[in-house]
């Protein structure tokens, strides 16, 4: 028996009651409550695109992903800020985190000479897009190549889409 009334039935609406006949078996008071902790898995992606987490791909457990979720709305609040950067490193486990703002706008014309610095600022005027970030790494965490991607495409995704991550410096705890 349908519930799409004759008026409107058409392929998409079937569509849309296939899918909402797929929910049925689920628990759906628990996406209208954002009831995390008794969320199945399969709920738990629901949530994610209800509120529009975009960065759930950083959660390697449930529990991580629920704690995702339980922070999900005071994230978009802060979302491309600095202080979202710093929260989202701090999340995975990175600590000391830093944000060093503007760099120099200096071009290779002859006017200035290579000092040997990582980066090439002798001192001219300031690029206020660009921006840099360094932080500790969580006790145990492998710095390679996959990992460096990891944490570029978390600070990409909690940027303001206005700047530009110029350089990232992961040093492991210890060191």
């Amino acid at each position: 028996m349908s519930i799409v009334p004759e008026s409107i039935r058409d392929l998409h609406a079937e569509a849309v009651e296939i899918l909402s006949g797929r929910l049925g078996s689920e628990q759906l008071e628990m996406l209208l409550v954002y009831d995390t902790e008794e969320a199945t898995p399969a709920l738990l992606r629901l949530l994610e695109w209800q509120l529009n987490v975009t960065w759930s791909w950083i959660a390697n457990t449930d529990d991580e992903r629920r704690q995702l979720l339980r922070n999900a709305i005071s994230w978009h609040r802060y979302k491309g800020t600095k202080f979202a950067i710093v929260q989202a490193l701090q999340a995975i486990g990175y600590s000391a985190v830093s944000i060093t703002e503007g760099a120099s706008a200096n071009i290779y014309d002859g006017a200035m000479s290579y000092s040997g610095s990582a980066l090439y600022d002798g001192g001219g005027t300031t690029n206020w897009a660009v921006f840099s970030v360094s932080a500790t790494a969580p006790e145990g965490q492998t710095l390679d190549d996959a990992e460096y991607a990891r944490v570029r495409k978390l600070i990409n995704n909690m940027k303001p889409a206005r700047t530009k991550l110029q350089a990232l410096s992961l040093t492991e705890s210890g060191t």
